[in-house]
């Protein structure tokens, strides 16, 4: 025990932490609420139901219980209790990322990080923008995937499971509210049996938020949301070995806002006299704003009210959203004898409208509605030994078939170039572009464990895959506010609008060009991995493996050039060792990990001022340590605890954009690479060179401690605290702008019955409870130079919640 302590306190020294303090309630009135020992957390990680502490792959787990504690309300909001997990809101799309390493922001791109809700893969951000409902728990594992899951996992995948319907009769009832953002929602979740062998769970939620931030131009809070999301399903057990699952939800999304501020106006503080209109005494904009650093003047003749910087304030045109999502799953077991033959039916769509703001400013230059709609089909026959022979596997056929199209206009008003500033069609265009793809995905994985001994296993797997992408994409210039594309050959008018808009950038031209292509690959992922159990409570383990995601098609290509529409496969490998531990008699486990993760041919997009640019952008290196730890310390205590400490870097020539200091006040770094060639398609741009640099925070960590107090002879009080850190590092959406380091704390105190049955709760919740300002990415508005766009995280929270079970 002494040797095992000692390891632990190696670990914990930096920084203890979790995203679970679950409480389970007592067994008498006035008694103590806890168990004398920490319980086990069930997943699902290696496609079998099992203990946390005997799968040897590193695994963060969120438990439903923890999810409703802290409000957890969506994927954005679970990853800062996750160490080492990142998930960003982009201007079009969300990104996640696990450990450093995640998809760039790309309508044709797949996620690095694979998402699994009910064992269905979502690969589209929209399919999962939807508020939790009903979450039994959530797993994060770490690292290329490259075996158990038919789909791209080479970063990681998020796997997500539902509450399961159950024989037993249950109704419950949820309720919150949030002041500070007049937050509300409600959910219920009905269970119980509708014959002997037939089980029945529907689960609905609404809620709404009328948001942060408040539009001087607009005079509404944003960004207002409202979910609508129901789902219904039904467990079918006949016999003792066959079982049906079926699963229908519908969802409704609706927002109107964002939450993206102006944070800075570079130079704002030299500055140049305002010069201001005689009829209005506002002040006008002048030539000399547009493309210069000093721009206050331009904002302010559009909005008098306008202001820069972090005071939850914003100011640009209204936006708006629209999701419709429906998903269905049929999951069939039936027990062969020697194992369980599964089969699982999947399909998800959604369609979305959105109007987005994205110049980010309240000037009119440019507006951009987005209309996407999407499908997917997947079957997968999976076989699963029994557990207790030497030998045991998992293998699986997998098919997947998607259609997406994406139709993205750009309204471009030009208007506020001239002065003075006029309402002239001709100075108003449009760029119109569509994405039509489709991708079909065949693959076969198998993975077999030999158990050597008693105390040795080794495991083997591997997945092969064949993958077709089609695609046809074409970007043109519009008539103003329409989808139709200007035909200058034939229509005078039209060929008056085209000339208009190049006088301002004759660059536009080189732009328009309508593509077409096929892509077919085949590749094989294998993995290997070595489990040792020092004893019943020690398991420690080495792994190694693959991971695959494919090449595809851009949707953000801006040039002629047919190479920039298309980009190659990125391949990574990990390696892994690490333990899983039970200490002090099983109060205390303790799990850690050592990684290294090497990319090629990364699949990298960064913004360049004026829009991405997506290439493969050479090599990155992901090493480091992480490790959790959960400890019931006295019958009333808990103690909980993560930490990520992350080596992520580009290991070779990797080319960005410049900044604003490089190219408008002489700092140094910044240079031109040439014209575009096989080897170097990029068009001529300037700049910098990414080479060695860090691309995620050196550690990121929580801290966690629950403490139970009888308060009266029937009831409790359950109080935790919940910490969080972070290390300074790089945007996510623009590698040269450092975010700082960041702590916050959030505090909780629940109100409950001591009893086992009691069924009733009083919460009350402070998120942020130090206030702590600070923006989760910026980036450079387009053809703004010198502005930059925020995307801040809320303020201090209060949140009062109350649960009643019947």
């Amino acid at each position: 025990m002494t040797t095992a302590t000692s390891l632990f306190a190696l670990i914990a020294v930096g920084a203890l932490a979790s995203p679970a303090v679950a409480m389970a309630q007592s067994t008498s009135p006035g008694a103590p609420s806890r168990a004398s020992t920490v319980g086990e957390l069930v997943v699902t990680a290696g496609k079998r139901e099992q203990s946390l502490q005997d799968v040897p792959v590193s695994v963060a787990v969120v438990t439903g219980e923890s999810i409703r504690d802290l409000s957890i309300q969506n994927l954005d909001e679970l990853s800062t209790y996750v160490p080492g997990l990142t998930i960003v809101e982009g201007g079009e799309q969300t990104g996640i990322s696990i450990r450093g390493f995640g998809a760039s922001l790309n309508f044709g791109i797949d996620q690095s990080v694979g998402l699994f809700i009910d064992e269905i893969y979502a690969g589209r951000e929209r399919q999962f923008r939807s508020t939790f409902l009903d979450i039994g728990r959530v797993e994060v594992l770490k690292g290329p995937q490259g075996t158990l899951f038919g789909k791209n996992t080479i970063a990681g995948a998020v796997v997500i499971a539902t509450g399961a319907p159950s024989q037993t009769p249950s109704l419950s009832v949820r309720g919150e509210y949030s002041p500070t953002t007049n937050r509300r929602s409600i959910e219920a979740v009905a269970n119980g049996p509708l014959t002997p062998t037939l089980s029945g769970r529907l689960a609905a939620r609404w809620s709404q938020d009328d948001g942060y931030i408040y539009n001087t131009l607009t005079r509404e809070e944003e960004e207002q949301e409202q979910d609508k999301i129901v789902r219904g399903t039904l467990l079918w057990e006949p016999t003792d070995r066959l079982t049906v699952r079926a699963k229908a939800e519908y969802s409704e999304y609706d927002r109107t806002g964002r939450n993206f501020i102006i944070s800075e106006i570079s130079g704002l503080a030299v500055g140049r006299p305002l010069v201001n209109s005689p009829a209005t005494l506002l002040p006008l904009p002048a030539p000399a704003d547009v493309g210069a650093a000093q721009r206050l003047s331009t904002y302010r003749f559009y909005d008098p009210a306008f202001d820069v910087g972090l005071d939850y304030t914003t100011s640009k045109q209204r936006e708006s959203a629209h999701v419709e999502s429906k998903n269905a799953v049929l999951d069939i077991g039936y027990d062969v004898g020697f194992g369980t033959l599964r089969s699982i039916t999947g399909y998800s769509a959604y369609d979305s409208n959105d109007q987005r703001d994205v110049d980010w400013s309240p000037t009119p230059f440019l507006f951009e509605p987005i209309t996407q709609s999407f499908d997917q089909w997947s079957q997968e026959f999976r076989i699963v030994s029994d557990l207790g022979e030497r030998f045991d596997y998992v293998a699986g056929l997998y098919w997947f078939k998607t259609d997406f199209f994406v139709d993205r206009r750009t309204d471009i008003d030009i208007n506020l170039f001239f002065v003075p500033i006029e309402n002239l069609a001709a100075r108003k265009y449009s760029n119109l572009r569509f994405l039509d793809q489709t991708a079909e995905t065949y693959s076969a994985y198998a993975q077999g464990t030999w158990h050597i001994t008693d105390r040795l296993d080794l495991t083997v797997g591997g997945r092969y895959m064949r993958e077709k992408k089609t695609a046809t994409d074409r970007l043109d210039f519009a008539e103003f506010g329409t989808t139709r594309f200007l035909d200058p050959a034939n229509n005078p008018a039209d060929a008056a609008i085209l000339a208009q808009a190049l006088v301002f950038n004759a660059g536009l031209q080189t732009t328009r060009h309508s593509f077409a292509g096929e892509s077919v690959e085949e590749n094989f992922t294998p993995e290997g991995k070595i489990a040792f159990k020092v004893s019943p409570d020690i398991l420690l383990y080495a792994s190694a493996t693959r991971g695959y995601k494919g090449g595809g098609f851009n949707s953000n290509s801006n040039t002629q050039n047919r190479q920039d529409f298309g980009f190659r496969p990125e391949t990574a490998t990990g390696v892994e060792a690490g333990g899983k531990l039970r200490l002090l008699d099983r109060t205390m486990s303790v799990n850690f990990a050592a990684f290294r993760q090497d990319f090629k041919d990364l699949q990298l997009s960064i913004w360049q001022g004026n829009g991405f640019f997506l290439t493969n952008a050479g090599s990155a290196r992901s090493q480091g340590v992480e490790g959790d730890m959960r400890w019931q310390a006295t019958e009333r205590l808990q103690l909980s605890g993560a930490f990520s400490l992350v080596d992520a870097r580009y290991t070779e020539s990797v080319q960005v954009a410049c900044n604003i200091a490089q190219l408008n006040f002489g700092q140094s770094g910044c240079f031109l690479i040439p014209a575009p060639t096989p080897a170097n398609p990029a068009a001529t741009r300037p700049v910098q060179d990414f080479d060695g640099r860090r691309f995620a925070p050196k550690y990121t960590a929580t801290l966690g401690a629950g403490y139970l107090q009888p308060f009266t002879d029937d009831l409790e009080i359950l109080f935790r605290a919940d910490a969080n850190f972070r290390a300074k590092g790089q945007s996510a959406l623009d590698p040269t702008i450092t975010q700082p380091a960041l702590q916050t704390l959030d505090l909780s105190a629940n109100l409950r019955p001591q009893a086992d049955d009691g069924r009733w709760s009083l919460s009350f919740l402070v998120q942020n409870v130090t206030d702590e300002r600070y923006y989760y990415f910026e980036f450079e508005a387009p053809s703004q130079t010198g502005t930059r766009i925020g995307f801040p995280a809320p303020p201090r929270r209060y949140t009062f919640r109350a649960s009643y079970d019947f």
